[in-house]
């Protein structure tokens, strides 16, 4: 709540840190309440998977004491194959306990 966004970089003045997103990246929604804001990077709007890319306080002078976040929605295909994975997880899961 209340960042603000250069490039698709998030700011936060509020500290934040990895594990703050741990399980809560699926079914995203950003919304914007500048008019004018021109979403270069398509982050407005409802996402089903996204992945943290990074987090961090930042060392740069116009950001100092505010921490950086920042996103990305996952592919398809990338959400197709972690599916896949959980599957095969947990049929070798199940077949160990047999």
């Amino acid at each position: 709540k209340d960042l603000e966004l250069t490039g698709n970089c998030f700011v936060s003045e509020t500290p934040i840190f990895e594990q703050d997103f741990s399980g809560k990246l699926r079914n995203v929604e950003i919304s914007c309440s500048d008019e004018e804001y021109f979403d270069k990077y398509n982050l407005v709007g409802k996402h089903d998977y996204m992945q943290l890319l990074s987090c961090e306080k930042s060392s740069l002078e116009d950001y100092k004491n505010k921490y950086l976040f920042v996103l990305r929605e996952l592919t398809r295909q990338e959400v197709r194959d972690i599916e896949i994975d959980a599957r095969l997880d947990y049929h070798e899961m199940m077949l160990e306990e047999m």
